[in-house]
């Protein structure tokens, strides 16, 4: 166990002083394989964090891709139809395939800190992956039937002919998804990524080319976006077969309990993954969700320093956890934490130099992009300022307070988007994610003082990260 004394003067050091802290206190035994030197946890996580850099680098290629593909096959309205209904596919099947894998990561992640059987994570990965095949197709089902109702509520019919051609991502994308977490708990990181993002990446770029070549439409768009989802499950089941437990209960009513509510917790959490978006277009039109789109995918840029580094945080998180110890947990948090804040805060400057360039380089008539991209780059970069607490209060089993927390500021964001964007449009809707964000960090990070005793962010670490979102929100909406 970590010295609290020493625990406390650890948390309001420098990186490099707590480096050293580490060193002089041999605290270096709880990094890694949790006992291994402090060069076994920079190369772990520089390991893991090439992969997935690598995987982020291949995400800024296909999102572009999407983006100018989609932007020139497309006309405006119809491009912005089209990222609203994927928008829409991607976030149900990352909600039917979030509980299960929180369930995953939690127990496997301790099986593997613990010596246990990785054979038992295996048979409740298939349980998972027969429960997820079950709801997907019964969420599909339920699209296809209320498809011409959401097209209505929409105003716009060419959304249902989207819905109907895009809904089979709704089951693909779960699969996909428990697949890879096996493997992320098991700290297996470069197969998890590789077959979880880097793959799905490459294909989407590469099918979106030949669409563009062969068949620069709304089928070619179709065709490249189901090849890209479906063709990296054949590969991640032909590198570890997984097969669907279907008579085998695994689960717990405590498992139950715990990703029922991590489901909530991960729905209220996807504030800048489609939920916006789907906002965006229901309370304004398709040609600002176009916008908006572009503006959003591109600010998430911003986030590749966190979620390179939390692919191995996570998982490590379980283990220092199901070890009992919380000091060493919150160490390596707040390291983690910091190295993805400076990522956002340089990505911020990229942002300034050519935002207005990019967003202008996709659509010729998406002048609004580059201000809703300065804001939403505030909202960004405050996200990485608190770090992954989410994935903190996750592992360390306080799923009912994440829950709470998370309700409260997505209802936050809801409200204010149904106040700021009939007046503002995409401008509104990132001072509203932004709000959610801010309210989310606080409120996390005070409630894991509270319970359990750690103070994992000062005011004084968030000053930087706060200055900077201060000015691209002032920035973005003086233009």
């Amino acid at each position: 166990m970590v010295d609290p004394e020493i625990y406390a003067i650890f948390m309001g050091s420098s990186l490099a002083e707590q480096i050293s802290i580490l060193y002089e206190n041999d605290y270096t035994a709880h990094m890694i394989n949790l006992n291994a030197p402090i060069g076994s946890l920079v190369n772990g996580y520089m390991k893991a964090a090439k992969i997935s850099m690598l995987s982020k680098f291949m995400a800024i290629f296909a999102t572009m891709s999407v983006l100018w593909f989609g932007g020139h096959m497309l006309q405006k309205a119809d491009f912005g139809l089209f990222m609203i209904a994927l928008s829409y596919v991607t976030l149900i099947g990352l909600l039917v395939s979030g509980p299960f894998c929180s369930v995953i990561l939690y127990h496997a992640s301790r099986l593997e800190g613990e010596g246990g059987d990785p054979a038992l994570g295996k048979a409740m990965t298939g349980r998972a992956l027969s429960w997820v095949i079950f709801y997907s197709l019964i969420l599909i089902a339920i699209t296809l039937f209320c498809a011409p109702l959401v097209s209505g509520w929409f105003q716009s019919e060419g959304l249902q002919v989207w819905l109907y051609a895009l809904s089979p991502i709704i089951i693909l994308e779960p699969i996909r998804r428990v697949l890879a977490v096996w493997h992320r708990a098991r700290q297996e990181v470069q197969i998890s990524i590789s077959y979880n993002e880097v793959w799905p990446n490459i294909l989407k770029i590469l099918t979106l080319l030949c669409a563009y070549i062969i068949m620069p439409n709304m089928e070619g768009i179709v065709f490249a976006m189901l090849v890209s989802w479906g063709v990296p499950i054949a590969l991640i089941f032909m590198k570890s077969p997984i097969y669907p437990n279907v008579g085998e209960r695994m689960f717990t009513t405590w498992d139950i309990k715990y990703g029922a509510k991590n489901l909530l917790t991960y729905g209220l959490n996807q504030q800048s993954r489609g939920f916006d978006l789907l906002l965006v277009g229901a309370l304004s039109s398709a040609v600002l969700a176009a916008d908006y789109a572009i503006a959003a995918r591109l600010g998430r840029f911003l986030l590749i320093g966190k979620q390179a580094l939390s692919q191995l945080l996570a998982p490590r998180l379980g283990a220092f956890f199901g070890q009992k110890d919380k000091f060493a947990a919150a160490a390596e948090f707040k390291i983690v934490r910091t190295v993805g804040a400076a990522f956002a805060i340089f990505g911020a400057i990229g942002v300034l130099l050519f935002g207005e360039w990019v967003t202008g380089w996709f659509c010729d008539t998406c002048y609004n992009a580059y201000p809703v991209l300065l804001i939403l780059s505030a909202a960004f970069i405050m996200n990485t300022a608190f770090g992954s607490a989410e994935d903190y209060m996750t592992m360390a089993g306080h799923a009912g307070w994440n829950l709470a927390l998370s309700t409260i500021s997505t209802a936050v964001m809801i409200i204010l988007c149904l106040i700021l964007i009939p007046k503002m449009g995409g401008e509104g809707a990132g001072l509203a994610v932004l709000s959610a964000f801010v309210v989310r960090g606080v409120s996390m990070i005070v409630a894991i003082r509270k319970l359990d005793g750690i103070v994992l962010l000062t005011p004084r670490q968030l000053s930087v990260s706060s200055f900077v979102s201060g000015f691209l929100m002032i920035y973005g909406l003086s233009l």
